[in-house]
Parts: C-alpha cells; sequence; structure tokens
C-alpha cells in the first residue's frame, strides 16, 4: 500500500516537473492517459485503481481534454515568437506552480490525509514546476542574450519535448524522472558552490 502512494507522489512530481517547462502539456497528457484507460495497466496502480480514477475523473472528462488541447497547442505555437515567448513566460511561472500543485495533490489520490496531500502538493509539486521553470527561463534568457533571439525557437522546441518526454516518463518510470531532477538539481547546487 505504501509503495503505491510513494511511486503515485513519484507520478505527481514528474508530472510537475514537466509542468515547469510547458504547463498545458502535463495535464493534458495526464488527462489523455487517464481517459484512454493506461493508467489502469500500471502495477502502482491497480490496487486502487477506482479510488484513483474518481480522484482524476476530472482531468479526464471531455472539457477538461479539449481546453487542455486548445492551450497546450496555444503555448507552444506562441512560444515560437521571441516577444511573445517572453510575455508568455512571465504568465507561465505562477500557471506552472498552479499546475505543480494541481498534478501532486490529484495523484496522490483520495486515501491521503488532507492536510500531507495539500500541503505536499503546494511546497513539493508546486516548488519543483518552480524550479523547473526558473532554470527553464534562466536558460532561455541565456539564448536570446548569446544569439540574439534566433535560437529561441529552436529552445522552444527543446522545451516542448523535453515537456512531452518528461510527462511520458513520469507516468510509466516515475522514478527514472526523479532522480535525474536530483541529480540535475545537484550538479548545479555543487557548480554554484564551486564558483563563489
Amino acid at each position: 500500500m505504501e509503495i503505491n502512494i510513494i511511486m503515485s507522489i513519484l507520478v505527481g512530481l514528474g508530472l510537475s516537473i514537466a509542468a515547469g517547462l510547458r504547463v498545458f502539456i502535463p495535464l493534458l497528457i495526464a488527462g489523455i492517459t487517464i481517459r484512454m484507460g493506461w493508467l489502469d495497466s500500471l502495477p502502482i496502480f491497480q490496487a486502487e485503481a477506482l479510488n484513483l480514477k474518481l480522484a482524476h475523473s476530472w482531468l479526464a472528462s471531455t472539457p477538461a481534454l479539449i481546453g487542455l488541447s486548445v492551450a497546450m497547442v496555444t503555448e507552444v505555437l506562441a512560444a515560437k515568437i521571441v516577444m511573445v515567448d517572453h510575455f508568455l513566460d512571465m504568465i507561465a511561472a505562477p500557471m506552472a506552480v498552479a499546475a505543480g500543485y494541481i498534478l501532486t495533490s490529484t495523484f496522490m489520490g483520495p486515501d491521503v490525509d488532507p492536510f500531507f496531500k495539500y500541503s505536499f502538493a503546494l511546497i513539493a509539486g508546486g516548488g519543483s514546476a518552480a524550479i523547473t521553470h526558473t532554470a527553464s527561463s534562466l536558460m532561455r534568457l541565456f539564448t536570446l542574450k548569446s544569439t540574439a533571439g534566433v535560437a529561441n525557437p529552436v529552445y522552444s522546441v527543446t522545451e516542448s519535448t523535453a515537456a512531452v518526454g518528461t510527462s511520458v516518463l513520469s507516468i510509466f518510470l516515475p522514478i527514472s524522472v526523479f532522480v535525474f531532477f536530483i541529480i540535475v538539481l545537484c550538479f548545479f547546487i555543487f557548480k554554484k558552490k564551486k564558483t563563489a
């Protein structure tokens, strides 16, 4: 039972990390995965399939999938235009935190203590989305300064691809995304300490 909760938390955190790159891609992928029933076939969700399905039902609803699809296409296309991309980046920061919170709390399921669930979702889910979004924004700023914006569309495609890959891996191999996130975070922390 506890391993299922831990794995579902890792799924939510992995999707939160992806939300830091592109807000709507992980929400849409999670909704499609739930709608298609692919989540039910995973061992970590089989024990509590009914409870998790009820907790995720809003994300797999037709209106949610249509809205998330339109938002995702808009986000991905708008990111190709340099000035629109930077405006979008300012708006996306709080939205990424909200998406991280939603994804983490949703995947924790209804059986987790509400105080722990929502506190953890806000701190860990929203926090991991914020860290990823901040790192991505700094990288985008670097590409803007070093290439006068020429490389920004290429970087945008890379971000979108990484968001899709991270979302899919989060659902099917949640430990891999979490371990990779920790390794990258440690790398940057130790690199910063060496330069200081």
